[in-house]
């Protein structure tokens, strides 16, 4: 008997544009807020946006139940990533910092689901158009601000720093605060991406399918095309990335190889792109051995064999399961050299991911992308990806979703006074990209593909695995492979449909998802909101206090504690938040409780350096000299080399009372004075006056 072909349910034009919308606005918050700002400063935010990529999956997950679309397979790519997840909360909750690598897992999850979505809706032709036009126009108009922040933004900052600073920074640790300043003084182009290598990355990754949206529209549509891809070359060169440009050219060299109409050529672009590529490093590697300590290619290449260089050492310690998601950041301290720099991050994906996965987790993220790609490429995609106004009306709403998530959301750094007139440039832009000429299937898969090559390319010296928007815009690229569907091959049956439990599965699990992380971002919202209102308050106690203003000093103090105790109700097991709030304490001389939230700080993080250090001060103030110098030794076990905290161990010791206590103060000064020698960082460096110090405990 013949099949009957089932009709699509009567939801389904209501279902579709609620999964367009909600998954532009997920795309919107995650490439229009500094993700790496929001993991550090505002977790409540990463989760929340975390969840709209989870009710994007979920919706489209129904979308495709209703559809129930003939080409689709679930099965295996829903395993994987099934599989995938698994690894990822596994090794969340192993991490060093069981609440950062939770949170970690979560955001991988989220971008994953972000990048399964665009694969299930952009079956249809105009979906996939208007998918991929909403990711290069977000890029597009991030260009934009980093290129607004390299002509007017950062020269402006320059001369106030100069003239009487910025008092905001003040909010941040010193680490933060140092990184922001040599930010403005390098007067490189960052966008929204935090970092320029960030926004370079992003470049790298969209720039082939621009040209593609440029080889393909007429006329003025054409033109805008080509304005964007002028528009992303010159933000490229404006963020000063090496590894960015180096990522670009990766990616025009797999565009070009894999450019339907060139295949005649490949065997000569090949020969191209490879003499190319050794040049440059022949090049590269003659400029790091002639000038290793020379800011450019040779300090870059020698700052980066550092990182790999230690986390080797943490990779053989621990080479099967890893350390657990971020550890790199945690264990770094411990391994690293004497001379290199502060970094989170390993600077290579390959070695950051068997740091922290092991090599079984490697072999499973490798398996569940080469699993993806054979997919993807197993079958040819219908000849050519049609236009349609239909999404317009859903692109619309997104931009709307996107705005009050990052409204609500946003860290401090994604709001500007150019933030409406950004929206309604993604969406004009979005626009004009999407609709137009019909593009050859074929052409738009080398352009998806190629900004992957970007990515990869990118990997091998940045950290765009730990920077969400640059993830999310890999993986929904990865989801724009299978654009159109998938086209039957001649004498192939038609397959059958993708059984109804397998469509609903998927999306009662992405909603139970989605809803926890609704649910748990209200909590870590409401703390991130608390957090900043003592940041601010604590900075204006410790200005009324440099200018001797005592009692307006204490009055801001003790808001700003009533405010700290407000965000750790809200999220208990942030460990900066009992660190800010033991500060407080010590400013207002309750030395009790300093010493109860550094402990704590101690208890939920024990591998942090800091939190040690900080509570043998509040110990040694509080009188407890056995207690704090076993604190100052726990930092250094953490962080051996840290010449500040040689200093406040030296001096602790050089005020004991115990004459064998007191004789050891000199070995910890010299260390420290030859911890700050070898050194090549600045903010590492001993001050003047802290030298003076150390130099005369040395003499006694």
């Amino acid at each position: 008997m013949p099949t009957v072909e089932s009709q699509p349910s009567p939801l389904l034009p209501w279902v579709r544009p609620l999964a367009v919308a909600m998954w532009v606005g997920a795309v919107l918050a995650r490439t229009q807020s500094t993700g790496a700002g929001q993991e550090l400063h505002t977790p409540g935010a990463q989760v929340f946006f975390d969840a709209l990529a989870f009710c994007a999956l979920s919706l489209s997950c129904v979308e495709v139940w209703l559809a129930k679309p003939r080409w689709l397979r679930l099965g295996l790519p829903l395993g994987a990533c099934v599989a995938v997840a698994i690894l990822l909360l596994a090794e969340g909750a192993a991490a060093p910092d069981p609440d950062l690598g939770w949170r970690t897992a979560v955001s991988w999850c989220a971008a994953a689901a972000l990048g399964l979505s665009a694969a299930l809706l952009s079956a249809h032709g105009p979906e996939a158009r208007w998918l991929g036009a909403v990711l290069i126009a977000s890029v597009a108009l991030g260009a934009c601000s980093g290129l607004y922040q390299y002509f007017v933004e950062f020269p402006e900052l320059q001369r106030q720093l100069e003239a009487e600073g910025i008092p905001e920074l003040a909010l941040y640790e010193a680490d933060f605060q140092q990184g922001l300043k040599e930010r403005i003084y390098a007067t490189a182009a960052t966008g929204p991406w935090l970092l320029p290598n960030m926004l370079a990355a992003a470049v790298a990754m969209v720039f082939p399918l621009g040209v593609v949206f440029a080889i393909s529209q007429r006329r003025w549509r054409r033109g805008a095309a080509v304005g964007v891809c002028v528009l992303l070359v010159a933000a490229l060169l404006a963020t000063k990335s090496k590894g960015g440009i180096l990522a670009w050219a990766a990616s025009l060299g797999a565009f070009a190889l894999l450019y339907p109409r060139w295949r005649h050529l490949r065997p000569r672009l090949l020969a191209g792109v490879g003499a190319i590529g050794a040049g440059v490093a022949l090049v590269g590697g003659g400029l790091f051995l002639r000038a290793r300590e020379t800011h450019g290619v040779g300090l870059s290449l020698t700052v980066r064999l550092e990182y790999w260089q230690s986390g080797w050492a943490m990779w053989t310690d621990a080479p099967w399961l890893g350390h657990g998601l971020n550890a790199f950041r945690a264990l770094y301290p411990a391994y690293k050299l004497p001379s290199a720099e502060e970094t989170k991050h390993a600077h290579n994906g390959v070695v950051q991911l068997l740091v922290e996965v092991g090599l079984i987790g490697v072999l499973i993220l490798a398996a569940g992308a080469a699993l993806w790609a054979w997919r993807a490429a197993r079958r040819a995609p219908p000849g050519e990806l049609t236009q349609g106004s239909g999404p317009r009306g859903a692109v619309v709403g997104g931009l709307f979703v996107g705005a009050l998530a990052l409204l609500a959301g946003g860290d401090a750094l994604s709001l500007s006074l150019e933030f409406p007139l950004t929206l309604l440039g993604i969406g004009a832009l979005a626009w004009a990209l999407a609709e137009g000429e019909a593009i050859p299937a074929e052409r738009w898969r080398a352009g998806v593909a190629a900004g992957i090559v970007g990515f990869l390319a990118d990997s091998l010296t940045n950290f765009g695995l730990h920077q969400a928007g640059c993830l999310v815009t890999v993986l929904v690229l990865a989801g724009l492979t299978r654009a159109g569907g998938a086209a039957l091959e001649e004498g192939e049956p038609a397959p059958s449909e993708p059984p109804a439990w397998l469509g609903a599965t998927a999306a009662g699990l992405a909603s139970v998802v989605a809803l926890a992380c609704v649910f748990g971002a209200q909590p870590l919202l409401l703390a991130d909101s608390a957090r900043e209102e003592a940041r601010a308050l604590h900075m204006q106690g410790a200005e009324h206090a440099a200018a001797g203003r005592s009692t307006l000093a204490r009055e801001s103090l003790r808001e700003a504690r009533e405010a700290y105790d407000a965000a750790i109700e809200a999220d208990p097991d942030f460990v900066d938040g009992y660190r800010e709030r033991a500060s407080v304490c010590r400013a207002l001389g309750d030395l009790p409780a300093a010493v109860a939230d550094l402990e704590r700080a101690v208890e939920l993080v024990p591998i942090a350096a800091a939190p040690h250090n900080e509570l043998g001060h509040a110990l040694l103030e509080s009188g407890d000299e056995a207690r704090a110098l076993a604190a100052f030794d726990a930092a250094l076990e953490r962080y051996p080399g840290h010449p500040q905290f040689l200093l406040d161990a030296a001096e602790a010791r050089a005020a004991s009372r115990d004459p064998v206590v007191n004789a050891s103060a000199a070995d910890y000064a010299q260390r420290a004075l030859a911890a700050s020698e070898a050194t090549r960082l600045q903010l590492r460096k001993l001050t003047a006056n802290q030298r003076a110090r150390a130099e005369a405990l040395l003499e006694e």
